[in-house]
């Protein structure tokens, strides 16, 4: 079963000096704080965020990392 495209989400394109999962992580973070994301509610699956944002699991891994050492 294909998934539409609304269920992918957009980040910045990659400029060279910012790196994908860095992106991700503003993303995920900025989610948070808006209170798209509940303060802390559970994240999607590792395998369902790499879907979203088209990108393989150890960059999604590297955002949650990320996410984690900011405390978010």
């Amino acid at each position: 079963m294909a998934r539409s495209d609304a269920a992918h989400t957009s980040i910045a394109p990659f400029d060279g000096r910012r790196r994908i999962a860095d992106a991700i992580t503003e993303d995920l973070r900025g989610q948070i704080v808006s209170g798209a994301i509940p303060h802390g509610a559970r994240l999607p699956a590792e395998r369902d965020l790499a879907e979203r944002y088209r990108v393989s699991g150890p960059t999604v891994r590297e955002a949650l990392q990320g996410l984690n050492a900011l405390g978010s």
